[in-house]
């Protein structure tokens, strides 16, 4: 059944932060069923409704989904029995399928109330029934994913495990031949990684408390009280709100850097009990990036001398003066969203149905910072409904046009793919590639000063991701290189510093205060696909500037992916005739095009033939 060929991908990501675990005492009484959490519109544009299709995958709107707290323990249960049953082998391959498909419905509800409860959570972490949803889910969730690994254990040391990996699931299960992955010590330690994960998640102005004149509380309840006294307008609460802010920024430092000193011990010793060398391997397999981290370093070596000469030339040249005088504008989202409809129908008519899609059954969140809301971005799939979902925190300006087309390159890529995933590093493709595309493709909708913005921003903002997402990968390559015993604040301020001096040529970063972002402390390794993306998404871009349509195509191809799901990134990026970012070169070429798209001139070749053009 097509439904569980994600079972694998799910115990992949078992440990990951995508499914954080955090504490929750056994007892407490099931609250009510409540309605699953519903897009916000408060703009004044309505947003295009496009005519219904039935597309035959069972979609309803996301208004009439709810959310169920699932009893996972009686259906890890149900999972074991079957495990049980298929490694007694006294039922017959017919037999077994069967009982595996028993518990489908169990599989397809645990992971669609866990996405519901996560929704929610990432929308209001300060609403009780979402937190305690979502703090059940996660607990439980370990618990589940031990005994769907049991099951594919037993598939793989069963007499039909061949005829289950070519009729049944549709992948080897060479991974699970050898017994189970998690002993009883590493679901332990695990577990206790995914705690401090979730502490880390729920930092915030919600929940962290300052002293400020004399009073101790959140810094929202501090600034509520504030506002309430002399007003939000006031020349007082505006100097107060800085005062807070300072300080909230000085503990959330200081409390997050000593769960990331934790984390990174208690990474030492899942590597260790795994059987990895390092924690990085580790990661490697479960991000599944199929190229070492000797390669990664490589083209990380190579940040210096291709991509920081280019990107200080043009940020003192172009950026600098350009952005300081410009006016990014307003952009409400209904505007933006119809836009968008209006771009894709043009641009590819399979984007454009997905985009009808999402539109027609309400599968998006776009909304403005608030407290309590998940200041970011991200999509994920809802397995009950066949259907992606996107979750976009907006900033108001042109800049909404790259994040919206962004996050849709990640829906667009689960619509097609039925919420199966390629590698991380192709899936970075699906959303950075649609963004460039969609801003080259917006020269006829926006004014032409409004098109050279936003063009430079891309620009500007995929430099700064190869530079910045480079230098955190850098620092944990570094990192996780360090021993159990070898971890303290010094050692790890001393991996941040030969960081920086391998991505910018000195140590301007030399404290862990620097490299305290989600995706580090949360997303071990997966920031370094964020820059090989990017290479490949430019090479997209540049096929679709040289020839209009030549560009949309390669990105289709790869997305569309022709059924072969096995296909690792290097193996896609062969089979659609894209460049390896990893090849000699292959860094400095696009760098070179991109001061060229900007200047006109080559920046190595005139470097190279003595014209002085390498000083800034």
């Amino acid at each position: 059944m097509k439904n569980l060929i994600a079972l694998s991908l799910i115990l992949s990501l078992l440990f990951t932060s995508a499914y954080s675990l955090i504490s929750c005492a056994g007892g407490e009484p099931v609250p009510e069923p409540a309605p699953a959490p519903e897009p916000s519109d408060n703009d004044t544009v309505s947003v295009i409704k496009p005519p219904y299709r039935d597309y035959g995958r069972g979609t309803v709107d996301f208004g009439e989904l709810e959310y169920r707290r699932p009893d996972i323990t009686a259906i890890s249960d149900g999972i074991l029995a079957v495990a049980a049953d298929i490694a007694d082998g006294t039922l017959g391959f017919d037999a077994e399928v069967e009982r595996i498909e028993s518990i489908e419905d169990g599989y397809i509800t645990v992971v669609s109330m866990y996405t519901l409860a996560e929704l929610g959570n990432m929308k209001n972490s300060s609403d009780a029934f979402w937190h305690a949803e979502y703090e059940y889910m996660s607990v439980g969730y370990s618990r589940f994913t031990d005994a769907l690994e049991a099951m594919f254990v037993a598939c793989a040391e069963s007499e039909n495990r061949e005829r289950f990996e070519n009729e049944y699931f549709g992948y080897s299960l060479e991974d699970y031949a050898d017994g189970e992955i998690y002993t009883e010590r590493a679901v332990e330690l695990l577990s206790r990684e995914a705690e401090l994960e979730a502490e880390y998640s729920a930092l915030s102005t919600s929940s962290i408390e300052i002293t400020y004149l004399g009073k101790t509380d959140t810094v929202d309840n501090i600034l509520k009280g504030l506002r309430e006294s002399y007003g939000a307008d006031s020349a007082i609460y505006a100097s107060a709100y800085g005062d807070c802010m300072e300080l909230y920024y000085e503990e959330e430092s200081r409390m997050g850097g000593e769960l990331f000193l934790e984390l990174l011990s208690l990474r030492a010793l899942i590597a260790d009990e795994l059987g990895y060398d390092s924690y990085t391997d580790y990661a490697y397999e479960i991000m599944g990036h199929d190229y070492s981290a000797r390669d990664m370093m490589g083209l990380l070596s190579d940040m210096k001398d291709s991509v920081y000469p280019v990107f200080s030339r043009l940020y003192t040249r172009v950026f600098n003066g350009y952005f300081r005088d410009a006016d990014f504008g307003q952009l409400d989202t209904a505007s933006a969203l119809n836009t968008l409809y209006a771009l894709f129908g043009e641009l590819d008519p399979g984007i454009s149905e997905a985009y009808s899609y999402m539109l027609q059954h309400n599968l998006y969140d776009v909304g403005d910072a608030q407290s309590g809301r998940f200041d970011g971005s991200f999509t994920t799939y809802i397995e009950s409904n066949s259907s992606p979902y996107l979750f976009v925190t907006n900033g108001g300006t042109l800049t909404d046009y790259a994040t919206l087309a962004h996050e849709f390159g990640h829906f667009y890529d689960g619509y097609v793919n039925f919420g199966v995933d390629a590698s991380l590093d192709v899936a970075e493709i699906s959303s950075q590639g649609l963004e460039l595309l969609t801003v080259e493709r917006l020269s006829g909708v926006l004014t032409e000063e409004e098109h050279r913005l936003l063009e430079y921003y891309e620009t500007y903002s995929i430099l700064n991701v190869l530079l910045i997402q480079g230098f955190f990968s850098a620092f944990e390559h570094y990192v996780y290189k360090l021993e159990y015993g070898e971890i303290n604040r010094e050692r790890v301020n001393e991996a941040v510093a030969r960081a920086s001096e391998l991505i910018f040529g000195s140590a301007i970063y030399n404290d862990l205060s620097a490299v305290l972002i989600p995706h580090t402390v949360l997303y071990p390794h997966y920031v370094q696909s964020y820059c090989t993306s990017a290479i490949s998404a430019l090479e997209i871009y540049f096929l679709e500037c040289d020839t209009e349509g030549a560009g949309i195509g390669v990105y289709t191809q790869l997305v569309l992916r022709d059924g072969e799901y096995g296909l690792g990134y290097s193996e896609m990026l062969e089979a659609v005739g894209l460049t390896s970012p990893f090849k000699d070169g292959a860094l400095r070429g696009v760098c070179d095009r991109i001061h060229y798209q900007i200047l006109g001139s080559h920046y190595f070749k005139e470097q190279e033939e003595g014209n002085g053009v390498g000083a800034a």
